[in-house]
C-alpha cells in the first residue's frame, strides 16, 4: 500500500497525497484487529502478583483475582483514551467503578458509574473514556 502512495505522489498534489495517508491510517486501524483469548490473558498474569499494577495498552491495571475460570483487573482508562479494537473467546464484564466508558463499535451509548457492560465472545469492541477531562476507572473480569 505505501508503494501505491509513493508512485501516485508524482500525480496528486500534495494535499491528495495528506488524504491517502489518512485513509491508510483509518484503514490500518480497523483491520489490524486483535486478539486476546484467556490463555493468552492468563500467561500474562502468571508472574504478575495480585495488587500490583502494570501500564497496558495505556491504561494503568491492576490485577486483582486469577484462578482457572477467572481474571479481575482493575483498569485506570485515561481521559480521552480508548482501547485499539480487540475481541475475545471468552466472556468479558465491565462494570464503571468512576467515570464514564463507551464503544464505537457496541451501540451501549454511555456506560456511567455503577452500570455494567457484558461482552459475549467473539464481538469485537473498542471501550474507551467517555471524557476528555477525568479518568474512567473499571472493574474488568474475563471468565470461562
Amino acid at each position: 500500500m505505501r508503494e501505491i502512495i509513493d508512485r501516485m505522489r508524482n500525480l496528486l498534489l500534495p494535499a491528495d497525497v495528506v488524504d491517502l495517508k489518512s485513509m491508510l491510517e483509518e484503514i490500518r486501524e480497523y483491520t489490524a484487529i486483535n486478539f486476546a483469548g484467556f490463555q493468552d490473558i492468563k500467561m500474562l498474569t502468571q508472574e504478575w502478583p495480585l495488587g500490583v499494577s502494570k501500564s497496558i495498552q495505556g491504561n494503568d491495571t491492576m490485577l486483582v483475582e486469577k484462578c482457572n475460570s477467572r481474571i479481575s483487573l482493575v483498569t485506570r482508562i485515561p481521559a480521552a483514551h480508548m482501547f485499539p479494537i480487540h475481541w475475545h473467546d471468552m466472556e468479558e464484564t465491565v462494570l464503571v467503578i468512576k467515570g464514564q466508558m463507551t464503544d464505537s463499535l457496541v451501540d451501549v451509548g454511555t456506560i456511567s458509574e455503577g452500570e455494567k457492560l457484558v461482552y459475549k465472545p467473539h464481538i469485537k469492541h473498542r471501550p474507551a473514556n467517555a471524557s476528555l477531562d477525568e479518568d474512567c476507572i473499571v472493574f474488568v473480569t474475563f471468565k470461562i
